[in-house]
C-alpha cells in the first residue's frame, strides 16, 4: 500500500461530500454513507466499490488473464504458470532463453518479480521463491510500457511507467521519472478504441492495463498487454503533482456509487 493512497481517499470522498467514518485508526478502511443511507466500504485494497467479483478474480491471476485475453483476441505477453519442480528443473528451464521474468502469479505491486539473464539469477531466484505457492513465466519484453486507467471503457489518463533495478535479483520497482508526463486528454484513438473493447469484454467498470508499445504513442498500433489489475493504484499520478486531478477523478467514481 503507498501511504498516499488514505490521503487520497480522504480528500475524495470529501470533495463528494460523503460522510465516512473509520471504524478502526489503525487500518485505513472507510464506511461511507452516501445520501440515500446505501453504504460502501472504500480503503486502499479495495479502492473502488464498482469492482465486481469476477472481475477480481479474472485479473488475480496472471497466467489466467493472459489466457483469458488470448481467447479473447487480444494481443498478450505470453504467461506460462510455473510449478517450482519445473523451476528447478535444468532441462525444463532451457526451454525458455535468457532473459525472462519469474514472478507471483498473484502477484502486485511489482513485489516478487524477478529478471532472471543468467544462471546465477536464476539460482538465486530459486533460493528466494520457495514459499510462493503462485509462480508464472514470461518472456522479458523491451518496449515502453504504459499504464492506462480506463474507467467504463474511457481513458481517463495514460503515463510511462519507469523502473529502477532492484535487489541482486534484479526486482524492479516503479520510481518517479523526472520527465513525467501523463496524458490527460487527446488520447489516441486507437487507444480509445482498444479501452472500449477491454471494458466490453471484461465488463470491468475500472481497470488498470499495463501494455507494451512498440513505437511512438501517437503511431496507431496493436498494444501488447502485460496484464490487467482490478484496484489500480493512484499515488503515482498524484506525488507526481497531479493532486487535483486525481482527487477529482475519484471523487466523481465514488459519487457515481
Amino acid at each position: 500500500m503507498n501511504e498516499k493512497t488514505p490521503e487520497i481517499i480522504e480528500k475524495a470522498l470529501e470533495q463528494a461530500g460523503l460522510r465516512y467514518s473509520i471504524p478502526q485508526p489503525l487500518i485505513p478502511a472507510y464506511c461511507v454513507e452516501k445520501p440515500n443511507g446505501e453504504r460502501f466500504l472504500a480503503s486502499p485494497w479495495s479502492l473502488y466499490p464498482q469492482t465486481k467479483q469476477h472481475t477480481a478474480g479474472l485479473f488475480k491471476y496472471k497466467e489466467l488473464t493472459s489466457k483469458f485475453l488470448l481467447q479473447e483476441g487480444f494481443t498478450s505477453v505470453i504467461t506460462d504458470f510455473l510449478t517450482h519442480e519445473q523451476l528447478d528443473d535444468s532441462e525444463y528451464m532451457q526451454t525458455h532463453a535468457f532473459p525472462f521474468v519469474v514472478k507471483q502469479n498473484d502477484g502486485s505491486g511489482s513485489v516478487n518479480v524477478f529478471m532472471i539473464h543468467s544462471e546465477t539469477d536464476l539460482e538465486n531466484c530459486r533460493k528466494q521463491v520457495r514459499d510462493i505457492a503462485q509462480l508464472c513465466i514470461q518472456p522479458l519484453v523491451k518496449r515502453d510500457e504504459y499504464r492506462l486507467f480506463i474507467w467504463k471503457g474511457d481513458i481517463t489518463f495514460i503515463y510511462k511507467k519507469g523502473y529502477i533495478p532492484g535487489d541482486v535479483l534484479g526486482r524492479t520497482d516503479e520510481v518517479m521519472n523526472e520527465d513525467f508526463t501523463p496524458l490527460l486528454k487527446n488520447i489516441p484513438q486507437y487507444l480509445q478504441d482498444f479501452a472500449q473493447e477491454l471494458y466490453t469484454k471484461t465488463s470491468a467498470e475500472i481497470i488498470g492495463a499495463d501494455v507494451f508499445l512498440e513505437s511512438d504513442i501517437n503511431v496507431e498500433q496493436v498494444p501488447l498487454i502485460l496484464e490487467l489489475n482490478h484496484n489500480p493504484g493512484l499515488a503515482v499520478m498524484y506525488s507526481h503533482g497531479y493532486e487535483v486531478e486525481i482527487v477529482d477523478l475519484l471523487s466523481k467514481i465514488y459519487s457515481s456509487t
